[in-house]
């Protein structure tokens, strides 16, 4: 007898994180990005708490602005996973490119020193690569770019409302809010870009599976 829930089972399996998704309904992906999120929830409060009770580690936490949270969606969707998909069609290329973007986020500080390393933040994002990766490889990456966004948007809100970072729409101090501005121009041109780039890899890859 088949399971309701079957295909999200499946879906869910470790064997199964390089895969397509067996279905891409917005609901079905909605599910599939809650469940790396909460994968990477329980890994980034296990990794602090780690920390917390061997070393007595405090998380860094750098001011962001509400600009920055929302950017980040496409700007690193785009560059991490969408590009590198769309010009190769190679799970493993996109693996390593979200490699380099998981690893980037260990920098979640102003200075580069191992006591402000944020490897929490770092374990948060290991289980989004495969979520972004099968995303973008089932032909609705764009899906990943609000989903991202809205993710940072939510935490940005929680850190707000407990106080750990104050509100801004823009972060006057970082070269006068000149590094928000670009960060919307940068944004607005890589969806540009890869647009017809993304719609061209898809086409092909409908190609190869007709012949």
């Amino acid at each position: 007898m088949i399971s309701k829930y079957s295909d999200e089972k499946h879906d869910m399996h470790p064997k199964s994180w390089l895969s397509n998704y067996r279905q891409t309904s917005l609901i079905y992906l909605t599910k599939m990005g809650l469940y790396y999120t909460a994968l990477g929830i329980v890994a980034s409060y296990t990794v602090y708490g780690l920390q917390f009770f061997i070393y007595g580690y405090e998380e860094p936490l750098v001011p962001a602005s509400l600009i920055m949270m929302i950017m980040a969606g496409p700007t690193e969707e785009i560059l991490f996973f969408g590009i590198p998909y769309a010009i190769t069609g190679n799970t493993y290329v996109v693996l390593g490119f979200g490699v380099i973007w998981s690893l980037v986020h260990v920098f979640n500080a102003s200075a580069v020193e191992i006591g402000n390393l944020s490897f929490a933040n770092l374990a948060f994002t290991i289980p989004h690569i495969f979520f972004s990766l099968r995303t973008w490889k089932n032909g609705k990456g764009w899906f990943t770019i609000p989903f991202h966004s809205a993710w940072n948007m939510f935490a940005f809100g929680i850190a707000v409302l407990f106080g750990e970072i104050p509100f801004k729409l823009y972060d006057s101090e970082l070269l006068s809010g000149i590094f928000d501005v670009g960060l919307i121009v940068f944004g607005v041109i890589l969806m540009a870009i890869m647009y017809p780039l993304y719609r061209w890899r898809i086409k092909r890859e409908e190609t190869k599976k007709e012949n």
